[in-house]
């Protein structure tokens, strides 16, 4: 890693929280770039298809734990999700000094299309075994439905009328956003749909506790005065009267019952539940919407005070940098699992970069404006 002093003078975060102390041990002069700093200027600011998604999908679940039907989800969902993480608007779309007036987004046509395509691209999960089940024709579990689909999938989605509804949704949200012409939407909102809709509840439920259960409203901080910000996506009673806290995940790879056991993110969160209501959850868990099967770990107190410890140690690292302002980064921006930016293995075009690339590596940047560019328009 390379040091950074020569920097304006750092001040102290007074928030925490799981994804800051992670995002510090990847990249600390990110940390500062972002929490202390908060720099807006010369950022790179282009949409993350992952998190897109994975925002989507906990906007569906969220309002369906609550009690809502599927349709309902889908329709509070998108509207939050259309309007704060895609800053698009719904409606007709105004272009030019002639006033040319455009088709906009419509809430009732992006429900109808998450609602359909939810309902087919549920059918290749692995978790769906009734007979209507969509597979590859070797009988093999699709991998991807919606960048790879079966030939069953693509003749569903033709007579059902998708792909002309698909077609008038992308090209209104290309028309509002330059972001749309790189990111196709409804990819987006299909691959949520799909999440959303291979989960089902499991019989051992008794009862939802709470929902988005968020340290902030609790004014809960920890021991070097930091108010904690995050919070459990789900706490769970079981028919036997354990307590489960369960964490939604969309990443692609499960997590084996043992990687829950020792989860990081989980086993902080066990504490601070412990914190609050002065009992250590009996379990933890992790919902993996894209297979729809959720993996569970009885809550182990020595691993969860390990856990805290390790935690406490990057905090201490956090501590020592604002008082020294001296910030860890990379040694390159191109370094094997760089938190800089990363190339497609298939295409070898850039496909994620850190927001701030542009401060930490000004002369790499300037080698590839023309590639940083496609990521912000």
């Amino acid at each position: 890693m390379e040091f950074s002093n020569n920097l304006a003078p750092a001040t102290k975060s007074l928030t925490t929280s799981y994804t800051r102390l992670s995002g510090f041990s990847k990249c600390p002069l990110k940390y500062k770039f972002a929490y202390i700093d908060k720099i807006t200027e010369n950022v790179i600011e282009g949409l993350d298809e992952s998190l897109l998604v994975g925002s989507l999908a906990h906007y569906f679940m969220e309002e369906y734990l609550k009690g809502s039907d599927r349709e309902r989800a889908l329709r509070v969902g998108l509207e939050r999700w259309i309007t704060r993480d895609c800053k698009l608007k719904f409606g007709v779309i105004e272009k030019g000094d002639y006033v040319i007036a455009f088709k906009g987004l419509d809430l009732g046509e992006l429900v109808e299309y998450a609602d359909k395509v939810g309902n087919i691209y549920k059918r290749c999960g692995e978790s769906y075994s009734d007979i209507d089940a969509i597979r590859n024709t070797d009988r093999s579990i699709p991998k991807d439905p919606i960048k790879y689909s079966p030939a069953a999938v693509k003749k569903e989605i033709k007579d059902q009328g998708l792909f002309t509804l698909a077609l008038d949704i992308n090209n209104a949200a290309s028309v509002s956003s330059s972001q749309f012409n790189r990111l196709t939407l409804t990819d987006l909102i299909g691959r949520a749909a799909f999440y959303f809709y291979s989960f089902e509840i499991p019989e051992w439920v008794k009862r939802t506790v709470a929902i988005e259960l968020r340290f902030d409203d609790l004014d809960l901080k920890w021991k070097n005065g930091r108010r904690w910000l995050g919070g459990i996506d789900w706490v769970i009673e079981s028919n036997d009267g354990a307590i489960v806290i369960c964490d939604h995940k969309t990443e692609k790879e499960k997590t084996s019952g043992l990687d829950v056991l020792h989860h990081p993110q989980l086993n902080l969160y066990a504490s601070l539940y412990c914190k609050l209501y002065g009992r250590v959850p009996d379990y933890i868990a992790i919902n993996h919407l894209p297979s729809g099967t959720m993996s569970i770990a009885q809550t182990d107190i020595e691993i969860m005070t390990k856990v805290v410890e390790d935690l406490e140690l990057i905090e201490q690292e956090i501590k020592t940098a604002e008082e020294t302002n001296v910030w860890r980064k990379p040694l390159s921006p191109s370094e094997y699992n760089s938190p800089c930016y990363s190339r497609d293995w298939q295409t070898k075009a850039v496909s994620r970069v850190c927001k701030y690339f542009k401060h930490c590596w000004p002369y790499y940047a300037e080698n590839i404006k023309e590639e940083l560019k496609l990521l912000e328009t």
